[in-house]
């Protein structure tokens, strides 16, 4: 059951859910414009489910390429390893020895979410879905400690609403931001694009 306030910015992110499907039809009609509107994806498959912390990250990724901003999701975690094999005993049964575990991983412990420049700025975004009701910890609280000593400014995201409010009270779009989108879609190697 959700709470008052847990409704109340429900629907703000329902708003706000609205307002990017629009601006993902912009992009898309100057990214395509040989297409009518009528044979339109009318939405990407990244707004699916704006209550999970995933979708979470790619919208605010998307919103903040839409305008005109660097930002790339960062994961810092370890790798599986499977050390497990078999064999068959005296009595002709088979068994498996060995472990499965995680490795740790190489990243800074305590790593944002989402990496991302806006107007020359350094800004990591660790997204603490209010939803799912994620809390952050020490590790991470010492890692924004060390990016707002470098001068860097670390947002903790609970929903796509309070991100954007906190976007539109502190910076403004890029303008250079059709600029940005033809970088995006001449880059070579592994396909890039705003939405």
């Amino acid at each position: 059951m959700m709470t008052n306030k847990e409704k109340e910015i429900y629907k703000k992110d329902k708003s706000i859910h609205n307002e990017l499907l629009e601006m993902y039809r912009d992009y898309d009609r100057w990214r395509n414009p040989n297409i009518p509107d009528e044979y339109r994806v009318h939405k990407p498959s990244s707004f699916n489910n704006f209550k999970k912390t995933n979708t979470l990250e790619k919208l605010i990724v998307s919103f903040l390429r839409h305008e005109g901003w660097w930002a790339e999701r960062t994961k810092n975690v370890g790798t599986f390893r499977d050390n497990t094999f078999n064999y068959e005993d005296v009595c002709g049964f088979k068994r498996q020895a060995g472990s499965k575990g995680w490795t740790r991983g190489s990243g800074t412990k305590g790593l944002s979410d989402i990496k991302s420049v806006i107007g020359g700025r350094d800004v990591s975004i660790e997204v603490k879905n209010l939803y799912t009701k994620d809390k952050i910890r020490p590790d991470q609280e010492d890692y924004r400690n060390n990016i707002e000593l470098a001068g860097g400014i670390y947002v903790i995201a609970q929903s796509i609403s309070g991100f954007v409010e906190w976007y539109r009270s502190n910076f403004q779009t890029n303008p250079r931001q059709k600029e940005f989108w033809e970088m995006l879609r001449n880059s070579k190697g592994r396909k890039k694009t705003v939405w």
